[in-house]
């Protein structure tokens, strides 16, 4: 709610908060917990997307 992004990966909701492992440094990952009260929005990442077959023009 205060403008603060996280990205994780969502572990566990339980007791009004949801659990999420994020990235520290290097190999560290941490599991943190946010209430629900500081939470606006949960977004899942986009989906890569897909190559396109490359279009071929004649040279002439």
């Amino acid at each position: 709610m205060d403008g603060t992004g996280v990205s994780g990966i969502l572990c566990n909701i339980q007791g009004g908060s949801i659990y999420l492992i994020e990235y520290l440094y290097h190999t560290q990952f941490a599991t943190k917990h946010y209430a629900f009260n500081q939470i606006r929005d949960i977004l899942p990442f986009p989906q890569c997307p897909q190559p396109q077959p490359p279009v071929y023009q004649p040279l002439y």
